[in-house]
């Protein structure tokens, strides 16, 4: 039974489910030009989409954070 949960597929597949549905719920179907990014998410990994956060960067402080985006 763990190993299904741990299968890419079986997850890709709950998520494309949950996500047709709610496409179907709400009505906007433009939203299915989505479902690739959604592959890509669970299956192929080809794009690095935490790109925007920068590696071996010591962690600011909130304060300063909040400082630095005034």
């Amino acid at each position: 039974m763990t190993n299904i949960l741990k299968n890419k597929w079986f997850k890709f597949s709950i998520a494309l489910i949950a996500t047709l549905l709610m496409i179907i719920w709400i009505g906007n179907y433009w939203l299915l030009l989505g479902l690739p990014i959604l592959f890509d998410v669970y299956i192929s990994k080809k794009v690095h989409w935490a790109f925007w956060k920068k590696k071996g960067v010591k962690k600011q402080s909130t304060m300063v954070e909040w400082i630095e985006s005034k």
